[in-house]
């Protein structure tokens, strides 16, 4: 989270559960080019049209506007990493140098 009046600061997301992870932009820099940046307050915006919508403390748009930046992690990228690309390549290989 950032916005022009304080610092940014960084939490882990992980499901359900968040860490806060200090302040600063902490995003690792190897997935720089993989984040999404969103105002806050177009967030909202989009879930009050939902069937539940945010009730807590308005927000404003206009001063000090907040920015959401989500990054992938190390994490992220270990619990999707697979060897099934080349499992199935090497599977088709072989269907076709057999069949």
């Amino acid at each position: 989270f950032q916005n022009e009046c304080s610092p940014p600061f960084t939490y882990q997301i992980d499901g359900p559960r968040t860490k806060f992870l200090g302040s600063g932009d902490l995003h690792n820099s190897k997935f720089e080019n993989m984040g999404q940046v969103r105002a806050l307050h177009e967030l909202l915006e989009a879930s009050s049209s939902s069937s539940s919508s945010y009730n807590g403390i308005p927000v404003s748009s206009s001063f000090c506007p907040y920015t959401l930046s989500i990054y992938p992690s190390i994490t992220m990228e270990e619990d999707h990493k697979t060897n099934d690309p080349f499992l199935y390549a090497a599977l088709t290989a072989l269907v076709f140098l057999f069949w």
